[in-house]
Order: C-alpha cells, then structure tokens, then sequence
C-alpha cells in the first residue's frame, strides 16, 4: 500500500508542522497543537508501517486509536477553549487531557465511542470557529471547513477498497491533511498569541 504510505507521510508532516506551531501559539491553540502532534505521530507510524514494516502494525493501531479518541477531541476542545474561556486554556489543558485519556481506556471497547467523541469534538470546533475566530472572518472559514473536513472523513472516506486510482486509506490521510491544514490555520489567524 505505497499510496497509504506516502499519503500517510503527508499527513505526518502537516500535523507535526501544524501542532508545533499552535503549541508555540500557545493558550487554546496550544491545546489543538497537542492533538494535532497526537495525530502526526500515528501518521509516522502508519507511514513506517505501510511502507512494509507490518511489525508496527499493532503499535499503529494502538498510537491511531489514541490519536482519535484523545487527540482530535484535543483539537475541539483547543476551539473551543479559544472561543469561549481563553483566560483559563492553559490551566483546564492538563485536566482536559487525562480526562479524555481515562475516557479512552475506560471506553476502549465501545465501538461507537470513537465517532461520537470525535464527532462532538469537531462540531464544537465548528461552533466555536463560528462564535469564537471573527478577525480576520477567513479565519472561522478556514475553521469551519476544517471540522467538516475531519467530520466527512471519518463519516464518508474512512473504509475498505478504493475510489479511482488511491485506496481510500489514502484518501483519508489526504482528506485529513487538508482538515488538519485549514483547523490549525484558522487558530494561527484567529487566536491570539499567549506563548
């Protein structure tokens, strides 16, 4: 699976790059930060894994679950600690973390668990794009679309099989790229700096 490889490397670098500069962002846009660099590093490891190493192909499993069930609520709750109590992001991050962390393990069995955390979290990010990002008004745009991005993937893309030429595995890693793109763009613009 060379294009779920590449595509994997692709989204490596886009959430890797994108969560250290929201981290550096500091307040609410450093909490997405930690989800995207969450996300980055289960894209390294599919990246390595799809490119033939199948030995990783459990510990990607278990870094991709992660990834989902902590770090793209992260990325919610960076929104909507942005738009909604920016004074306190840094101090409720560490709580917010272990919370979902806990949840995770505590709910790792339940299979829709995943969907509705993930599913919250990106439509709170579309919320709090739309209340919260208002300068520049590209910035709730870049937001909103972000959210949506990372809802249709996990809805519509995600599965078996392929659509024309890539396998949908590849799809969703270039879907999620662009999703990660546009959600810590919006933050970069419409945040405010705080670190």
């Amino acid at each position: 699976m060379i294009d779920a490889a590449a595509s994997d490397a692709i989204l490596a670098l886009v959430a890797l790059v994108a969560g250290l500069r929201l981290l550096q962002r500091g307040g609410g846009a450093g909490t997405a930060g930690v989800g995207l660099i969450l996300v980055g590093i289960a894209a390294t490891f599919g990246t390595i894994r799809f490119g033939g190493v199948q030995s990783l192909a459990q510990a990607h499993d278990g870094v991709s679950r992660l990834a989902s069930l902590v770090g793209i609520p992260l990325v919610g709750s960076g929104y909507l600690s942005v738009a909604f109590f920016p004074q306190h992001a840094v101090a409720v991050r560490p709580y917010v973390f272990v919370s979902l962390l806990v949840a995770a393990v505590a709910l790792i069995g339940v299979p829709l668990y995943g969907t509705v955390i993930g599913g919250a979290a990106m439509i709170g990010a579309a919320v709090a794009a739309i209340v919260g990002l208002r300068r520049p008004p590209s910035a709730a745009a870049e937001g909103l679309a972000g959210a949506v991005g990372v809802l249709l993937c996990g809805l519509v893309v995600s599965g078996e099989g392929s659509w024309g030429p890539l396998s949908r595995t590849a799809w969703l890693h270039l879907g999620l790229s662009a999703s990660c793109a546009l959600l810590a763009t919006g933050l970069l613009r419409g945040a405010p700096s705080e670190g």
